[in-house]
Order: structure tokens, then sequence, then C-alpha cells
């Protein structure tokens, strides 16, 4: 409370002339209805694969994709090549949603997925864009939307890897 105070007093200068500071209530007042209208961010993320050569193809991912889930994801149920490239070539467009599974049924679509079933902004939404991206290793990705993680899976010694963009870790980690 006594922060708040400060805060609507150092700020006054935002006031119209003569308009009195508002009150703690209507501060709280004014948060509550902020929050029914607050927009959900969410945790961008960048999915890899890096081949033999060290060369790495990768695509974007919109949520979730802290380590909690995406990596958690990743690890449990895509630790293999095969569905790997399965991922890549879904998310050419980009990966809205990592799930467990990968295909669903006829009724499995973007603004009603089934749960459980991944979502792709190509095969769900029929985008035609390109998210896909080639570096020349996993340390020249670049990280040009806002992502916070990567995921890179390595195809040599069949293990995940991953990195954060601002926080832990800064590098290279294999994903346990």
């Amino acid at each position: 409370m006594i922060k708040l105070k400060k805060l609507l007093t150092e700020h006054a200068w935002s006031r119209s002339f003569g308009e009195s500071l508002p009150t703690l209530d209507s501060v709280k007042q004014r948060h509550q209805e902020n929050k029914k209208t607050t927009i959900n961010e969410s945790t961008r993320w960048i999915l890899g694969m890096e081949g033999p050569n060290g060369k790495v193809v990768s695509t974007y991912g919109h949520w979730d994709g802290y380590p909690k889930w995406a990596g958690k994801m990743l690890k449990k149920h895509y630790s293999n090549t095969a569905k790997v490239k399965d991922l890549l070539k879904l998310g050419k467009a980009g990966i809205s949603s990592i799930e467990p599974k990968i295909k669903g049924s006829k009724d499995h679509t973007f603004n009603s997925p089934e749960k459980g079933v991944s979502v792709f902004y190509g095969r769900d939404r029929g985008e035609k864009t390109v998210a896909v991206q080639k570096f020349k290793n996993r340390d020249s990705i670049k990280w040009n939307m806002g992502e916070e993680y990567a995921y890179i899976w390595n195809t040599k010694d069949n293990k995940w890897y991953y990195k954060s963009r601002h926080s832990n870790p800064q590098k290279w980690t294999e994903l346990k």
C-alpha cells in the first residue's frame, strides 16, 4: 500500500490541473476491470534439428515454449529423429502448440483442437507462410520472432538440447 501511495504521489504530474489523486479503492477497482481485458501472452520457442554436419533446420513455436511444457513434451513424446522430422514438416508454417500427439481426427482444427493433439499453422489453419529457417550451426540461430527458448534435436547423439534467450540456461544444455 505504501508503494502504491508513493507511486500515485510521484506521478501526480500526469493529472489534469486541480484533479485530485485517485483513491486506493478506485485504483483497485480499475485494476480488477483491467484484469478482465488482459491479453494472454505466449512463450515463443524454436524447434530445430541438428544434422551430423552441425547444420540446423528450425521452425517457430508459439505457445507454452518453456521447458516445463514444450521441453517436457519434446523429451517425452518426440525423442526420435522420425518424429522430429514430422514436427518440422507439419510445422513448416509454424507450430501453434505442442501436445503429446501429432495426428488428430478429421474434426481437429485450429479453432477447435482435439485435446492432446499438436496444432500447426499450416495443417490446421491453412497458412502458407514459411517459418522454417536454416543455420550453419546451433550457435548461429537467430532469435528474431520474440522466442524465449530454443530446443534442438541432435541426430548424432539422439538427444534434445535447449537454451534460453534471457534466463537460464544460456548455454546449450541437455534436456533432462
